[in-house]
């Protein structure tokens, strides 16, 4: 895809499904995979069940071994099925990142002086690093995982309803209490992060600067000045990755206690049923498992949520990148032109970098005749 295509106004959703459409295909297979591998999980629980109930009515050897080969069948089928969608979806985002990665910087070599006077080096080389791989997640594990989320959240709920509506229907306040805090938390991980991208890229720019200008570091002797602006820099960028892990410190603990809410409802009320002869021992075997299931998709919800929050911020800081366009642009059919000869004049050029900035040059005028060389210079030591 050429950036420049893209016009200014073009929605962060339009410049991602440019690049996620040629992988159409190859997404569509990986998705289709998902909801088979979610099929024939959530098979595997209700063979279980099977077995449970076979042994207390007092089922054969044979019965046990024949299921236990379904049992492991079915997950060898799961298992080469999920590594079959993370092949074709996290394969496919490693290609639209090399697309990517080539656009952007056939894009910036467009652009002319004044852009790179407006932003620094070490902010460029951020977003052309750290953001396209964040780029890359949202539109790799943040597709697969999702689907997966969803698929086996729909199919696992779907087969504790049927199994039983009263407990199925008990568990979903936890479930529902953890999705909202999980929602809450990562929109606070998500402004933390852009703010740790933020300050990243000045650090980036900060050693950028320091490495090109050494000679003129170590003339001046101002090692240390420049160290200590480095680590002041660092140690915000530090402090807010802690800020970062802190609020992500809350999410797991929250977690396992509301998964260990879940467990104790599973075997009171499902217990109880047990003894009332309204479910059988397998049944209940299989309820919980298929909680566990649904716990691992709604403890990963933290992190697809957190993923999706980066990529979309990284999306929309490579987009500000792609929307500038070039001051100067060639002509789709250039005039040729040889041996030029002449003479330049300027009256009266006033110049600046930027507009609101102090001018470089103010009312310079100049004849230079063919063959002639000029040059300007500022003040010494300007």
């Amino acid at each position: 895809m050429d950036p420049q295509s893209n016009p200014a106004s073009q929605t962060l959703f339009q410049l991602i499904l440019a690049y996620v459409r040629p992988a159409w295909f190859r997404n569509s297979i990986g998705l289709a995979a998902l909801v088979v591998y979610s099929y024939v999980a959530v098979w595997v629980p209700a063979y279980v069940k099977e077995v449970i109930d076979h042994l207390e009515a007092g089922s054969t050897q044979n019965d046990l071994l024949n299921a236990c080969v379904v049992i492991l069948a079915l997950a060898a089928l799961s298992g080469f099925l999920l590594f079959v969608s993370r092949w074709l979806i996290i394969g496919a985002s490693r290609q639209i990142e090399q697309n990517l990665r080539n656009d952007f910087f056939a894009h910036i070599q467009k652009l002319t002086p004044r852009f790179y006077h407006s932003i620094k080096t070490g902010d460029l080389v951020t977003r052309f690093s750290s953001d396209i791989e964040q780029a890359r997640m949202l539109i790799g594990p943040g597709l697969m995982y999702p689907g997966q989320t969803v698929l086996l959240t729909v199919m696992a709920l779907y087969s504790m309803f049927r199994l039983n509506v009263e407990l199925a229907v008990t568990l979903l306040v936890p479930i529902s209490t953890l999705l909202i805090y999980v929602n809450l938390n990562t929109r606070v991980l998500h402004r933390l992060f852009i703010q740790a991208q933020e300050i990243y890229s000045a650090m980036t720019a900060q050693i950028q600067e320091n490495f090109s200008g050494i000679r003129v570091i170590k003339a001046y002797c101002q090692e240390e000045a420049e160290f200590q602006r480095f680590r002041e820099i660092n140690e915000r960028y530090v402090a807010k990755n802690i800020e970062q892990i802190k609020q992500r410190g809350k999410l797991y603990p929250f977690m396992r206690l509301v998964g260990g809410i879940g467990v104790v409802l599973i075997l009171w009320r499902g217990g109880m049923k047990v003894i009332a002869d309204e479910l059988t021992l397998g049944a209940l075997v299989q309820f919980a498992i298929y909680y566990y299931m649904l716990m691992w998709p709604i403890i990963a919800l933290g992190w697809i949520i957190n993923v999706i929050h980066r990529g979309t911020a990284s999306w929309g800081r490579i987009q500000a990148i792609l929307a500038v366009q070039p001051e100067i642009t060639e002509p789709a059919l250039p005039r040729v032109v040889s041996g030029l000869k002449g003479e330049i004049k300027v009256r009266d050029l006033t110049f600046a970098y930027a507009e609101g900035e102090p001018p470089v040059l103010r009312e310079v005028s100049f004849h230079v005749y063919p063959g002639q060389t000029l040059g300007i210079i500022g003040s010494t030591g300007s």
